[in-house]
């Protein structure tokens, strides 16, 4: 089966554009013990306590050691995150 090429210059190809999410990676905190992660929804407004995931962990070093879970916050788009230890100390920090 052969082409000419003018021929496979009139055909049509459709061509599909995969779209990639991007994350813009700001920074990382260590938690700080007693504080709450609070996800802000500039869109509504709103201040919730954040979502988060059990990761679990293998450690292959050594054999006695068991596996550990790590929680990993769910990030949803166009949110910001704070560490504070109340609702209102959050909102002070977001300065809102």
């Amino acid at each position: 089966m052969r082409v000419d090429i003018q021929q496979a210059y009139k055909m049509e190809v459709p061509i599909v554009k995969e779209e990639k999410r991007q994350v813009k990676f700001i920074n990382s905190e260590r938690k700080v013990p007693g504080h709450i992660m609070y996800e802000h929804n500039p869109a509504t407004g709103e201040i919730k306590p954040a979502t988060y995931k059990e990761a679990e962990i293998e450690f292959t070093g050594n054999l006695h050691t068991p596996s550990r879970t790590r929680l990993k916050l769910v990030v949803n788009d166009g949110c910001d995150y704070v560490q504070a230890l109340n609702k209102r100390n959050a909102i002070k920090k977001l300065r809102l």
